[in-house]
């Protein structure tokens, strides 16, 4: 079956305090830029932006608006336990409207498209169309989905790549908590339409692991066996995002950046090669990994 998901569009950081959030990963060597408020929800973000590609820091500025808007309601429920967590999933698909038959075809209660926009800090509106499981994408095995207004030539001229000072420049890899790897596969693989790249165990975090394609990202489903770090995290948080995973042009460079501004890098289980950033205050689980494109 064709997939109607072209890409990774980006992955949600939920944070307690948006100007303290912008502020810790600007000193990991991330450059953030003011997003800008999602008018009747009642919050406001942050971007850290690679290309198409980018984290949102999302927080709450109106709890009052976010809890009667109701999409938001797990949002601030997820913020009362933790300061900052991995939320949310999204994936740009041109074809929303087919891919919601699709998915109601295949059983899966999403609603919508249902048209959003961000007002941006210099008055510029920036529209889209978001395709959300019934109950929310916070905390979800499911992702959702996105279809912008303007296109992605215009978007990036308003909201440009970032200079990041750590080298970053894609968000590799993502990797997602799933309850039922069989279950989660049924979606991603045969109703999405990604291409399997194989599956294997990951005996450091006691997972099975199914990697798939998503064009230059690599989306990761891990389905814990047995104690240890992922079926801890399941436990605490429930499925979602359990690790970003960004790419740089040199891991030496990323390591004497960090050490100079008091964080570290350790190895990160389940990912050769890969880097885990060590840094006072990141509540989230972010490695490092070198390839071709960093700066």
């Amino acid at each position: 079956m064709a997939s109607l998901v072209q890409r990774f569009d980006h992955l949600v950081v939920a944070v307690r305090d948006l100007d303290a959030a912008v502020a810790r990963w600007r000193h990991l060597g991330l450059d953030v830029q003011p997003g800008g408020r999602h008018p009747g929800v009642g919050t406001h973000n942050a971007i850290v932006r690679f290309g198409t590609d980018y984290l949102e820091l999302l927080a709450v500025h109106d709890p009052a608006e976010a809890r009667a808007g109701g999409l938001m309601a797990p949002l601030l429920s997820l913020l009362e336990r933790r300061e900052e967590a991995l939320a949310g999933l999204c994936l740009a698909s041109e074809e929303i409207d087919d891919l919601a038959r699709r998915l109601a075809a295949a059983g899966l209660d999403y609603v919508g498209p249902t048209a959003m926009s961000r007002q941006r800090p210099d008055g510029r509106r920036l529209g889209w169309r978001l395709l959300l499981p019934r109950g929310g994408p916070w905390r979800c095995p499911l992702p959702f989905f996105i279809r912008w207004d303007e296109p992605d030539d215009v978007r990036l001229q308003w909201e440009r790549p970032g200079e990041h000072p750590l080298g970053a420049s894609a968000v590799a890899a993502v990797s997602l908590l799933v309850p039922d790897l069989a279950q989660a596969l049924t979606l991603y693989h045969e109703v999405l339409g990604l291409p399997l790249e194989g599956e294997d165990g990951v005996p450091e975090l006691a997972a099975r692991r199914a990697r798939l394609r998503l064009g230059e990202c690599l989306l990761e489903l891990l389905a814990p066996v047995a104690a240890g770090e992922a079926r801890e995290e399941l436990d605490a948080l429930g499925p979602g995002p359990f690790r970003a995973c960004l790419r740089v042009g040199d891991m030496a460079t990323a390591a004497a950046y960090l050490s100079q501004r008091g964080g570290s890098l350790a190895p990160e289980p389940g990912l050769p090669g890969g880097q885990r950033l060590v840094s006072p205050g990141l509540g989230v689980r972010l490695a490092l990994i070198q390839g071709p494109g960093g700066r």
